[in-house]
């Protein structure tokens, strides 16, 4: 079994810091998400519950009244198709993360890492470059009682892959759904899988995909919200190295 690494400022970020970054006081973060979107359990891999909102736009309303800015859409507050799939895997064991540190590239609302936690894995190492999804993410690991280490990095890692060094297995859900995540995402896989590293990656039919020379291992189907997705139901598919 691995030791956690030690926190270091280059290499993980404290939740003081990323609470810092969002503008708002430290309870009522939790009081707006718990108001605006329920918790209910993950449609692929109910043993998990998450904030599954069906529409963004009362929560993104009361976030940017709170902050008197501009924000982001919060995503955070739903488990995308690609996360439950993850999710799913992990929890039947098909994805192996036993006494293994695991990255969650771009955690979004942390139903992934949680599913790591309870799957044994030794850490967890949640990166995301939005500070509300770090702290959403804590919140869902906290509400299930896990108490697996974990550390939080907020920023780019395509940009800065010195958070990589300290994992074993990187998984990552719907990663490439921007015309920059497809130009840099990729390359930065790519390398991952150079270093030694145990890659998966879930796509929900995201047009920037790039599998990087990984190959199919599972594939499935999940209802969505019409209002978040534009359609009723998403085709997953997890990519990942076959065992040999």
């Amino acid at each position: 079994m691995h030791e956690p690494a030690q926190q270091e400022a280059s290499l993980s970020h404290t939740l003081v810091a990323i609470q810092s970054q969002i503008g708002l006081p430290a309870e009522r973060f939790p009081h707006l998400i718990e108001t605006h979107a329920p918790w209910l359990p993950v449609p692929l891999c109910p043993s998990l519950q998450a904030w599954m909102i069906d529409d963004p736009i009362p929560l993104w309303e009361a976030l940017e009244a709170e902050t008197g800015r501009e924000e982001e859409p919060p995503m955070f507050a739903f488990a995308w198709p690609a996360a439950q799939a993850l999710a799913l895997l992990l929890a039947t064991g098909a994805i192996d993360v036993r006494h293994k540190r695991v990255l969650d590239l771009g955690c979004g609302s942390g139903v992934a890492a949680a599913a790591a936690a309870r799957a044994g894995a030794a850490e967890v190492i949640l990166v995301d470059l939005a500070p509300m999804a770090l702290l959403a993410a804590s919140l869902l690991l906290d509400r299930h009682q896990i108490t697996t280490p974990r550390r939080y990095w907020c920023g780019d890692a395509f940009d800065d892959g010195r958070i990589f060094a300290d994992c074993d297995v990187v998984f990552a859900a719907d990663l490439f759904y921007s015309r920059s995540h497809a130009e840099r995402g990729p390359r930065c896989i790519r390398q991952l899988l150079g270093d030694g590293k145990e890659v998966y990656l879930t796509n929900a039919e995201r047009p920037y995909f790039d599998a990087c020379g990984l190959q199919p291992l599972w594939e499935g189907q999940v209802a969505v919200p019409r209002a978040l997705e534009g359609v009723c139901q998403r085709h997953i598919v997890m990519w990942g190295l076959a065992p040999a």
